[in-house]
């Protein structure tokens, strides 16, 4: 099984791309989460639900990368640069702790975009 799911994500580059793309969605999910439960009325449920939508979204465009579907790859790129132009959106914050957090994920999301564009990965969406 784990020869299925090595050989389904090579190239490398490929491989990283859906990773860390899989890993932001899963903490969209958990963002998302955590407004609902943050009961700050109105605007947590409607941040959560969005951020829900949105994180849900993105995994599905990771399975639909990793069955290779060829149109998914196109979505694969532009999830990655909405991810990095919202979370670089917060490096412009005052509090030190947030900052770093946003500096952190953006190299991971810099990581998986710079991956998803390359040749490679582009050549491995249509095996």
């Amino acid at each position: 099984m784990w020869n299925v799911v090595r050989d389904r994500l090579a190239p490398l580059s490929f491989g990283l791309s859906l990773s860390l793309t899989g890993l932001s969605s899963v903490a969209v999910i958990a963002a998302g989460i955590a407004s609902l439960v943050s009961r700050t009325e109105q605007l947590g449920f409607s941040t959560g639900i969005t951020l829900l939508i949105y994180g849900v979204l993105m995994f599905g465009v990771v399975v639909l990368s990793f069955l290779r579907f060829q149109w998914a790859w196109g979505m694969l790129v532009a999830a990655n640069l909405l991810n990095a132009f919202a979370v670089g959106s917060f490096l412009s914050t005052a509090d030190p702790g947030q900052f770093w957090l946003a500096l952190t994920s953006l190299v991971f999301i810099a990581v998986a975009g710079i991956a998803a564009i390359l040749p490679s990965t582009r050549l491995a969406m249509h095996r």
